[in-house]
């Protein structure tokens, strides 16, 4: 069914039954989804007017509100509906990243937490989480969050490589290169990933290594001054100094 047909449906609801706080909310969802975000408002303050328990409708007043950058409005939606609801998951990951952008991380820590009780298995949640723990400087906690989500998924870049970015700071240089080199196998033009990896060879020592991984770097990111600028000093150090004034 589309759009169309589905608001026509929806709107059929609520004249039918105008007092029906499910029937607006349910049409404050189409026309929210469908980005008429004040309009949404409306109905949801309408349904919330009926019904003031509904903690769904105050979760997604509070995203209406978001979009319309009533900030204030939002959090106190989310809070309304975590309060009326301790089991309703989306509201505590909407109040998490609501203070991740705009209030305090380590309320935001708690708020992700309290999520992922409900949902252990939701990887982007995790992986967000993990990055929001580097942030705080809790690289120990971050490292258990981005070894869930490798197993949960183990094909996710974005942890690989924060995972062996906090292996390599720990000097656990030969972790960080599997981590890497995991990477860069399953998708030879992830430039980031072979950045790093040649920081890990860096750290060992194998500048013959972290110098043909700077090279692919510049090939698929010419304009990438940290890999030029890595990479000239990787050639002095192999003293191939004429290549170094080159790169740099």
């Amino acid at each position: 069914m589309g759009d169309h047909a589905r608001q026509a449906e929806l709107e059929a609801a609520v004249r039918a039954n105008p007092r029906d706080p499910v029937a607006l909310r349910n049409l404050g969802g189409l026309l929210l989804a469908t980005r008429r975000h004040s309009e949404a408002i409306i109905l949801y303050r309408s349904a919330l007017s009926l019904d003031p328990s509904d903690a769904i409708a105050h979760n997604d007043l509070g995203l209406a509100y978001l979009h319309e950058e009533l900030t204030a409005p939002a959090r106190s939606a989310f809070e309304a509906a975590v309060s009326l609801d301790p089991s309703y998951a989306p509201a505590y990951l909407n109040l998490a990243e609501w203070e991740r952008l705009h209030g305090d991380p380590a309320e935001a820590e708690a708020c992700y937490r309290a999520y992922l009780r409900l949902r252990p298995t939701d990887v982007g949640a995790l992986y967000d989480l993990g990055v929001l723990q580097i942030v705080r400087g809790l690289r120990d906690q971050a490292a258990t969050c981005f070894g869930q989500v490798l197993r949960l998924q183990p094909d996710h870049a974005g942890a690989r490589i924060n995972l062996g970015a906090i292996l390599l700071r720990q000097g656990r240089a030969a972790d960080a290169v599997r981590m890497f080199a995991e990477v860069v196998s399953r998708d030879p033009g992830q430039s980031l990933a072979r950045y790093h990896l040649a920081l890990a060879f860096l750290a060992q020592r194998d500048l013959a290594a972290a110098a043909a991984e700077l090279e692919k770097v510049q090939e698929q990111e010419p304009g990438s001054l940290r890999a030029a600028n890595c990479l000239a000093r990787v050639y002095r150090e192999m003293g191939r100094m004429e290549e170094a004034r080159q790169s740099a």
